[in-house]
């Protein structure tokens, strides 16, 4: 069975490190600069090519797994991925960087191929449980991107970091072979109707307040570590790469906290947590505002911050896919893709206020966007129960 703890196990560690390759390079980015002898500030600009290209991925690869076999796709993606990590680890400019990050961004989407396959195998019992493992190591794999690069590009090189993560795409394939049934598509309508089934869900103005409160709070969270790697790297704290990748433990409360969020969704309902998450995003800028001042606030501050967009991701992805039970696999879609559109904004905003006005430039951007998402979800008023 697809829900029985084994498997959901093997999966949740699927879903970690398809995920994690979007986020490998943000630590490193220091020691990419050094290399091609650029500012850390330019050199972003490979963070944000790799989530804008996995925001691509959400829209042309995701809505396939109802047309063809999960299991083919999801082993196919991640061979590209591997194909794309291998070319990065011997990139000869920063062009090339750029271009094998397009390939590794649109073909890390393997976590929700895998998460409406538990949705629809999943014992009606179970879903939830089973629901809670895997969108649990999704988040996980945020965490160990950052911290597994940052200490590997600090002592074995950035390249390295590449290295190894073909070799964790390779190995995950006969796992994905095993464990994920070979299904036979109930849905023969052509690929075209898809992309336009999803333009028409996209307009639904029902979907905009989730979907833009969910990048801007992604946005402002990305920002930060759009950032981090230049500003921590300075004076008067000089981190080195492993140092700043060890940030990423700060989001370990947040992973561990996504399955109780999805329960008191349940209870105060999906807004309330968006608000909730929102308001703790407000609290984590004023304390880093303070970084400049003393590294405390910024670690308690990323702590803050991870929980709270943790709260925005469940709170807002709750609300989009109530919207029709129907189409959840294409909200899905185009829900996580304006999302991570955010989250690819918010890297390269976040990456030249900071240059330009460092802590309190950072600060200033993710209090703006923490307040426009209580403004916006301030106003509404629930339409649809809880979810709303």
């Amino acid at each position: 069975m697809l829900d029985s703890n084994r498997n959901l196990f093997f999966l949740a560690i699927i879903c970690a490190f398809c995920v994690a390759n979007i986020y490998y390079s943000q630590p490193m980015l220091g020691l990419i600069a050094q290399e091609f002898g650029g500012e850390a500030g330019s050199v972003s600009v490979i963070a944000t090519i790799v989530q804008l290209s996995y925001a691509a991925g959400l829209v042309f690869f995701v809505p396939l797994g109802d047309r063809l076999s999960r299991r083919g796709l999801l082993v196919g993606l991640i061979t590209f991925n591997a194909i794309g990590s291998l070319c990065a680890a011997f990139a000869t400019s920063l062009f090339a960087l750029g271009v094998s990050n397009i390939l590794i961004g649109m073909t890390s989407v393997g976590g929700q191929i895998i998460i409406p396959a538990v949705s629809l195998s999943a014992r009606e019992n179970r879903r939830g449980h089973a629901m809670g493992i895997v969108t649990s190591g999704l988040l996980a794999g945020v965490l160990i991107a950052r911290a597994l690069s940052g200490i590997i590009g600090e002592y074995e090189g950035w390249r390295a970091m590449y290295v190894v993560a073909t070799v964790i795409n390779v190995a995950l394939v006969p796992f994905a072979m095993t464990i994920i049934p070979k299904n036979v598509p109930d849905v023969k309508e052509p690929y075209a109707a898809f992309m336009k089934s999803l333009w028409h869900l996209a307009k639904q103005p029902e979907l905009h307040l989730p979907a833009l409160s969910g990048a801007l709070m992604f946005g402002s969270f990305s920002a930060l570590w759009g950032s981090l790697a230049l500003l921590a790297g300075q004076a008067p704290y000089h981190l080195n790469s492993a140092q700043i990748g060890a940030f990423g433990f700060a989001g370990l409360i947040g992973t561990l906290s996504a399955p109780f969020i999805g329960k008191l969704a349940d209870k105060i309902g999906a807004r309330r947590v968006v608000l909730s998450g929102a308001s703790l995003n407000v609290l984590a800028f004023m304390l880093i505002a303070f970084t400049t001042h003393q590294l405390f606030f910024l670690i308690i501050g990323m702590i803050i911050l991870d929980l709270g967009g943790r709260a925005g991701l469940v709170g807002n992805q709750i609300r989009a896919l109530s919207l029709d039970p129907r189409a959840r696999s294409r909200l899905n879609t185009v829900f996580m893709s304006i999302y991570f559109l955010g989250g690819a904004v918010g890297t390269n905003l976040g990456a030249s206020v900071g240059a330009q006005y460092g802590w309190f430039g950072i600060a200033g951007l993710g209090l703006i966007a923490s307040f426009s998402v209580i403004g916006l979800n301030f106003v509404s008023r629930p339409k649809h129960g809880k979810t709303a």
